[in-house]
């Protein structure tokens, strides 16, 4: 990877992150001149990845979703934090009851969550990535119902007309669901538009909806809105929450678990 390949990939790590930057930050982050930067926002103009403001960029929030998320894969993101995905998805396991029917959604959290979920429980189970599809399969008394589609290889996951329509249809006791972002003002994100579709829809259909988020993606904004804090029912979380967001949470009389 050269020089100038390498700073586009840090300046667009950064902008996911932040949301926005000016070309001065990024010059100084990036120790190279402000004409540097400009000639690289440019560039990534040019891609679709970025939209240029006076002094600044952000991120396309566009329909293009492999310049919304250039930089990640799910065997990437299975590899980070994880001791505190273990921890959320032990609590999530045990706020299972025999015979629910159940939907998992789609990131590295819910493989997790799906790999130890009790072998001898008895579950209908809705899902829609090769990950948790590979974990669930394994299971001689659970009912499996896929919502199949086009594959997108970064999430490994399937979505398609047909696929929402059946997630729309099948009711459930639990969701389980994950997300890129939440912030108190500006909701529950994800960076991924296909995903976002996906995630209303399992909202709308399920009895409860569980949130599975490490902490460290509170106050943080992605692109794709799908929910707002206050429509789940409980937050599973690790222990580095702040005090900020645990007070927010309860004021919405959300049930909280930190582990």
């Amino acid at each position: 990877m050269n020089k100038r390949t390498k700073r586009l990939n840090n300046i667009v790590e950064h902008l996911q992150k932040y949301n926005s930057a000016d070309v001065k930050e990024l010059a100084k982050i990036l120790y190279v001149s402000d004409m540097t930067i400009r000639r690289d926002l440019k560039i990534l103009e040019s891609q679709n990845i970025v939209k240029l403001l006076h002094g600044g960029a952000f991120i396309n929030p566009g329909e293009n979703d492999s310049a919304l998320d250039m930089d990640y894969t799910l065997p990437a993101a299975t590899a980070m934090r994880i001791k505190e995905k273990k921890r959320i998805a032990e609590k999530a396991v045990s706020l299972l009851e025999p015979n629910e029917v159940i939907t998992i959604d789609s990131g590295s959290t819910m493989e997790v969550f799906s790999r130890l979920l009790p072998i001898d429980m008895q579950l209908s189970i809705l899902c829609y990535s090769l990950n948790v599809l590979n974990e669930v399969v394994k299971r001689e008394n659970s009912q499996i119902i896929f919502a199949g589609g086009l594959f997108h290889e970064r999430s490994l996951m399937f979505e398609s007309p047909e696929g929402l329509s059946l997630i729309r249809r099948t009711r459930t006791n639990k969701a389980f669901i994950s997300a890129s972002g939440a912030n108190a003002g500006l909701g529950v994100t994800t960076k991924i538009q296909h995903e976002r579709d996906v995630k209303e829809a399992i909202m709308e259909s399920s009895q409860c909806r569980i949130l599975l988020i490490d902490s460290t993606k509170f106050g943080k904004v992605q692109t794709n809105f799908f929910a707002n804090l206050e429509d789940f029912e409980i937050i599973i979380t690790d222990d580095g929450v702040s005090d900020e967001y645990v007070q927010i949470i309860n004021n919405h009389d959300i049930e909280l678990h930190i582990v």
